[in-house]
């Protein structure tokens, strides 16, 4: 049987086939990397603001604020105005640190609102556990799955020969 010149030039062992093979197992390694960060970033974000939260509970930075008015920042973005009272019961404003083209929250409503007492104006309203708890989940799983990718980088489940 007469095989193609171009597939004779392509025989195991050849320098074009390993490169390809180099080329695949550095992509799924890439992509293995890319679920690990982004799992590492849905770990720590909530366990970050969960220690905050839980030092600023006990510490009495944990109060009820309301919206009090909408701020346009731009053509479509919005961010909400927040006021509190701070341990002394000075009134504090701070501005959401999201930006948004329609806001959570309507001027009037309530949400517990967390501060630092030692430095109130860094103040941020809490979010809600269940979102945190998800995006903790969510981290553990993409870890996991990246892992299972590098097993099977390790174990040559990936390679083409």
């Amino acid at each position: 049987m007469v095989q193609p010149v171009a597939l004779l030039a392509l025989s195991e062992g050849s320098p074009v086939i390993t490169i390809v093979r180099w080329i695949i197992l550095a992509a799924v390694f890439a992509i293995a990397w890319t679920l690990f960060k982004f799992g590492d970033l849905a770990i720590t974000h909530p366990l970050t603001v969960g220690w905050r939260t839980f030092w600023r509970t006990r510490e009495g930075g944990v109060v009820v604020g309301e919206a009090v008015s909408l701020e346009r920042t731009g053509a479509d973005d919005v961010v909400t105005v927040i006021q509190f009272h701070d341990q002394h019961g000075a009134v504090r404003h701070f501005r959401s640190r999201f930006r948004s083209t329609r806001t959570g929250y309507a001027i009037g409503d309530r949400m517990r609102v967390s501060f630092d007492p030692r430095a109130p104006e860094d103040a941020q309203v809490l979010q809600n556990t269940s979102t945190l708890l998800g995006s903790l989940l969510l981290g553990l799983a993409l870890m996991v799955l990246a892992g299972l990718i590098v097993q099977g980088l390790w174990r040559g489940a990936f390679s083409l020969g």
